[in-house]
């Protein structure tokens, strides 16, 4: 991506979702499908460095200024700002937030490129998103930590190429928590 301003990122989402959005939109509602070619249009326009700092890859804008997108893009379609969101709120922010320097480098710059997309696992069945009551749980074991739950209603389900899927930890001191844990979809026992 060519280094462009923000206020340059924006007229060109202007423009694009008036024109193009807004003619795909009914299509990929007809579909039932995931607004791929605008999306990935959007993230190469830098939609997705918006509100993140340069060290980052970022552009170092305003929460604003990506509301400002959003609030363009959600006029024509529904679901590509949806998808941005997702992106944005449940993808990228839990890493860029708490992901450890590793977790940082490995999916960061293709998560704000929109090579890879992520989605937020939280709510579950019987307890939605209440913490209290989620019975999916991690348990460390001397190689790392064995996962065991079921998760719904999560954005980006079946097209993610990770998860961050929340759980009741119990660390291999007996102490009790809650975690966060990156999870692709090849990883045996994850079942979408």
């Amino acid at each position: 991506m060519t280094a462009r301003s923000i206020d340059d990122i924006i007229e060109r989402v202007e423009a694009y979702s008036k024109s193009i959005v807004r003619e795909k939109a009914k299509e990929y509602d007809r579909l039932e499908v995931f607004p791929e070619e605008t999306f990935r249009h959007l993230a190469d326009l830098g939609v997705l460095r918006i509100p993140f700092n340069r060290l980052d890859g970022g552009l170092e804008g305003t929460v604003q200024d990506i509301l400002q997108v959003i609030r363009m893009v959600s006029r024509e379609c529904a679901s590509t700002a949806s998808g941005l969101l997702t992106q944005l709120s449940f993808g990228i922010l839990p890493i860029y937030c708490f992901g450890t320097d590793a977790q940082k480098r490995r999916c960061l710059p293709s998560m704000l490129a929109g090579e890879t997309l992520g989605a937020f696992a939280l709510n579950e069945m019987e307890s939605g998103n209440d913490l209290s009551k989620m019975k999916t749980v991690a348990i460390e074991k001397d190689d790392g930590w064995e996962l065991s739950g079921t998760k719904d209603f999560i954005s980006h389900a079946g097209i993610a190429d990770f998860y961050s899927v929340a759980a009741r930890t119990i660390s291999t001191d007996g102490t009790k928590s809650f975690g966060i844990f990156l999870v692709r979809p090849e990883m045996n026992g994850v079942t979408i």
